[in-house]
């Protein structure tokens, strides 16, 4: 089983619905990157696009809106491939398998992209397969929400470091989060020999939540949600408690979005 089977299959598709509702849109400029640099529906004219664990569709259903057609979504967990097909219809094609495994013609497409998902990949694997579909002139675009930033001081992190488990995944590794990792990815991107320079760009911006809110988004991540039923209660109870009583309801921080463009050679 391949890393991305095992991601999903054990992590994000057990409550779809509360993922989709629980995390937070991605930033506007990611989507005038992908339309000014990328092409997206440039001219008023589709673009055949693949996205790479689409999830539930946060980033897909702007991404047609934008021009994305046709629309390929490679998403291996059979639960949230349910859900995006009876979220989007038509307006996509869903495979369900590892996007490393995939047979999609080689040259077909305009655009791949990939929102808050290529780390779970290996990364010389995946990359190599993105160059292989992607036409010569063609895009890349990796993009990520990362909750905080080791740039600016995060206080609701601090108050609940102590009820917090320990990271799963590439998130676990300590030094530099790896979408922020930019020398990283840039070297990883260079290495395929298949595009040219990648170019990035680090946004902030500034999100509140009540304590419902806190405790709807952490229960979407996978430290979290792969706990056993009264453990995941119980760190969640104390999250949105400390949300409630150590910060008036109303919890403020900086989250970033790092996104990274490439073209296809």
């Amino acid at each position: 089983m391949t890393e991305p089977s095992i991601r999903n299959q054990l992590y994000f598709g057990a409550d779809p619905a509360n993922y989709d509702a629980a995390r937070p849109p991605y930033p506007e400029r990611v989507y005038q990157l992908l339309r000014q640099r990328c092409g997206l529906g440039g001219d008023g004219h589709s673009t055949a696009v693949v996205e790479i664990g689409p999830g539930t569709g946060l980033a897909t259903r702007r991404l047609i809106a934008q021009g994305a057609d046709p629309f390929v979504v490679i998403e291996p967990d059979e639960r949230l491939a349910r859900f995006l097909t009876e979220a989007l219809g038509e307006a996509v094609e869903v495979r369900i398998e590892p996007f490393e495994q995939t047979t999609l013609p080689a040259g077909s497409f305009d655009l791949v992209v990939a929102a808050t998902a290529f780390h779970w990949l290996e990364q010389e694997a995946a990359l190599a397969q993105a160059g292989r579909i992607l036409r010569r002139g063609g895009w890349l675009a990796l993009w990520w929400n990362l909750f905080g930033d080791p740039v600016f001081h995060d206080a609701f992190h601090e108050a609940t470091t102590a009820v917090l488990p320990p990271l799963l995944g590439p998130s676990a590794a300590p030094g530099t989060p790896f979408a922020l990792d930019v020398a990283a990815r840039a070297a990883d991107i260079a290495a395929s020999g298949l595009f040219e320079p990648a170019e990035h760009e680090i946004l902030y911006w500034e999100s509140r939540m009540d304590s419902g809110e806190i405790r709807a988004l952490y229960a979407t991540f996978p430290h979290i949600s792969s706990l056993p039923t009264p453990e995941r209660d119980r760190v969640l109870d104390d999250l949105a408690r400390i949300a409630r009583d150590e910060f008036h309801g109303e919890v403020k921080r900086t989250f970033a979005t790092a996104i990274y463009t490439a073209r296809r050679r």
